[in-house]
C-alpha cells in the first residue's frame, strides 16, 4: 500500500475472498489472482480515512475505511482497524 503526499492511495495485493487467497490456473500454472486499485486518503485527528475509487474489479463497491494511527516515525506507519494491525515501512 502507498499513501502518497498528493492524497492518493494505491494498493496491490493478492485477491482474498472469505479469508482465502484466490488462485487460477493460467498457462498450466497455479497463480495468485491480483487485486489492485487506488483512491484518496485524508488524515483527520488520529485516523486516516481511505476511499477506494478504482479497482481491477469493477463490480466492487467498497465503503470508505477508517484506520486509527497507532504510531508514526520517519520510516514506519502503524495502523489499526478493529483487531487488525498493519505495519507500513517507507522504502527509499
Amino acid at each position: 500500500m502507498k499513501f502518497l503526499e498528493t492524497g492518493e492511495y494505491q494498493f496491490k495485493q493478492p485477491l482474498v475472498l472469505f479469508g482465502k487467497v484466490q488462485t487460477a490456473e493460467i498457462e498450466g500454472k497455479k497463480q495468485t489472482l491480483p487485486f489492485h486499485g487506488s483512491g484518496k486518503w485524508e488524515l483527520k485527528g488520529d485516523s486516516i480515512y481511505v476511499d477506494i475509487t478504482q479497482t481491477n474489479s469493477p463490480t466492487l463497491k467498497a465503503e470508505p475505511f477508517v484506520f486509527k494511527v497507532r504510531q508514526v516515525t520517519e520510516k514506519m506507519l502503524v495502523l489499526e482497524k478493529g483487531e487488525e494491525v498493519d505495519n507500513f515501512f517507507r522504502v527509499d
